[in-house]
């Protein structure tokens, strides 16, 4: 099941004339959406559907948020056989299913890519010649995990001078 990150309230929009014109139900949403989701990849039955006073409302609005796809009939304001989408299957599961996968940005920077980074920095430092040379030995010189274990060490220190951090970050991404 989702996590419990929807509101459980029920909001009804009104008309000018104070009456209501709809009401979305975060419960029927979900009922509709599990529905569509143990029916997948064929299209729910209409007769599946639950009898509720505002199914076509609530089935129009998880169609418009590309949860559900159906066949629109009379003008559009009735949606007959729902099928879950992939966005909607993503939006049931705990995880955000593959579309959270989609959004992670990996950075995966090689070995000698890394080497030559820490060694420009030392390089490029105020320390004297002789512990350039040294230090510049030993970046050549680390295994693999004692390098995987400096760099975690360098991002956590470089997080937790945030403020520098945050001003770099301004200054990369120019004025507002």
């Amino acid at each position: 099941m989702a996590p419990d990150h929807r509101p459980h309230h029920k909001r009804s929009h009104k008309t000018d004339e104070g009456k209501p014109l709809m009401r979305l139900d975060r419960d029927l949403q979900l009922g509709i959406l599990q529905l569509c989701r143990d029916s997948y990849p064929d299209r729910a039955r209409d007769e599946d559907l639950p009898d509720h006073p505002e199914l076509q409302a609530n089935l129009i609005y998880l169609h418009e948020h590309d949860l559900i796809i159906g066949t629109l009939i009379n003008g559009n304001v009735e949606l007959r056989r729902p099928q879950i989408t992939a966005a909607g299957l993503d939006f049931l599961e705990d995880d955000g299913g593959v579309s959270a996968m989609l959004r992670t940005i990996t950075v995966k920077i090689d070995q000698d890519n890394l080497r030559a980074l820490i060694a420009a920095r030392v390089a490029n430092s105020d320390l004297p010649a002789a512990d350039k040379d040294r230090l510049s030995r030993a970046i050549r010189s680390l295994p693999a995990q004692a390098l995987r274990d400096l760099t975690t060490r360098l991002v956590n220190d470089a997080v937790n001078q945030w403020p520098g951090a945050l001003q770099l970050f301004q200054t990369c991404v120019g004025p507002s």
